[in-house]
């Protein structure tokens, strides 16, 4: 009688992981992926930070024009303001700035004396812009530089020439970027956007 041995054989298994080559082609899909979501992501950290910054501008000016209304009679002066710093840590307010940079900050003070300058007794509020922005001013027309602005008993805006609406323009360059804003403010205290490059987030209509 013929026997058949047989034998018994089992498949080998599968190697289990990555080769190299798969490791190189995900790492290169991952690369892809990040490189085109990184412009992305700086352009909303630029438009976040330019959003603080507008608010900021805003929500002072707001300010200043409910406590002159509501005040003694006396004017408020909205001017753009300068900080020192200690050690790089703690800034301290030295008041109006004395060029027409506003990129540091905006302060309102009460002019108590009408003497037209700043003194720490008169003053209401201070904000420091912590976007890193360049802020600027002008009139609007014109395009004159201006680091002042008072704000009457009445509420309204003026300037030393009698002016009736104003410009700020916010800008920002980094990560290869820019981007800015100009807002048109009128006597009233109202805000609208003149023209914008990069984004505009809609927080401020067009004018």
């Amino acid at each position: 009688m013929n026997t058949n041995h047989f034998r018994l054989t089992t498949p080998k298994s599968k190697a289990l992981g990555y080769t190299i080559y798969e490791m190189v082609v995900t790492v290169s899909i991952i690369g892809i992926l990040v490189a085109a979501a990184l412009p992305i992501v700086y352009s909303s950290v630029l438009v976040h930070n330019q959003d603080a910054t507008v608010l900021q501008l805003k929500a002072l000016v707001k300010f200043a024009q409910e406590e002159a209304v509501r005040g003694s009679g006396a004017s408020l002066v909205i001017c753009a303001a300068e900080y020192d710093t200690n050690n790089g840590t703690n800034s301290y307010l030295n008041g109006c700035a004395s060029g027409n940079s506003w990129s540091e900050g905006i302060l309102t003070y009460v002019d108590l004396n009408s003497n037209g300058s700043y003194n720490s007794t008169e003053r209401l509020k201070a904000l420091r812009f912590d976007g890193g922005a360049t802020v600027s001013a002008a009139t609007s027309p014109g395009g004159t530089a201006l680091n002042r602005l008072t704000v009457l008993p009445n509420g309204l805006l003026t300037d030393a020439s009698n002016n009736e609406a104003w410009t700020f323009t916010i800008s920002q360059s980094k990560f290869g970027q820019t981007q800015s804003v100009t807002l048109l403010l009128n006597n009233y205290g109202y805000f609208c956007v003149q023209s914008y490059t990069g984004q505009n987030n809609g927080s401020t209509a067009l004018c």
